[in-house]
């Protein structure tokens, strides 16, 4: 069975934050350009540590541009990742290769990092063939990938910043009753 996987996929790149991994980043920022706020887009280092500050003090993600190849490329230099595949479309082909089923993903961008978190049963056409995710990255050749920084915290975290400790709130789950 063949199926078509036509959403996105990319990769992940993981950081958990902590008191004592983001205080040296916080603290190599320009303090007076520096807000609890969520940014329509990261030109900055200060843009992200603002968006950063706004998520773990609501609680809450985002998920935002990085506006420029050098920035996204400081970022990265910036903190020991972790990586996975992200992306629907990748994370389905994979547990349906894992199936039994055989996958045809629609990934332009594959570069080599990404090939090598994907199924070997995995089809990625090219030029008009499927081929192995691996062998399809060396023929397509290419350096840049789509890489989200994902940003994790915990409820326990606090967060030291130039105006106080941002503490991510207590995230209350409500569970409907049990049916007996």
């Amino acid at each position: 069975m063949k199926i078509i996987c036509a959403y996105p996929v990319n990769l992940d790149a993981l950081y958990d934050l902590g008191e004592e991994r983001i205080s040296r980043f916080i603290q190599s920022a320009d303090p007076s350009m520096i807000k609890s706020e969520l940014k329509g887009s990261i030109r900055s280092r200060e843009d992200l540590i603002s968006s950063l500050l706004y998520c773990i003090q609501y609680g809450s993600g985002a998920e935002i541009l990085v506006e420029s190849r050098q920035l996204a490329e400081k970022i990265e230099a910036s903190f020991p990742w972790s990586f996975r595949l992200g992306g629907n479309a990748g994370i389905m082909a994979n547990l349906l290769a894992e199936l039994g089923a055989r996958p045809i993903l629609n990934s332009p961008a594959l570069e080599p990092r990404l090939a090598a978190l994907l199924h070997p049963g995995v089809g990625i056409p090219v030029s008009g063939r499927l081929m192995e995710p691996s062998l399809a990255a060396e023929r397509l050749g290419l350096s840049s990938e789509v890489l989200h920084f994902v940003f994790q915290f915990k409820e326990s975290d606090r967060i030291p910043s130039l105006r106080g400790r941002y503490l991510p709130p207590k995230i209350i789950a409500s569970l409907p009753p049990t049916i007996r």
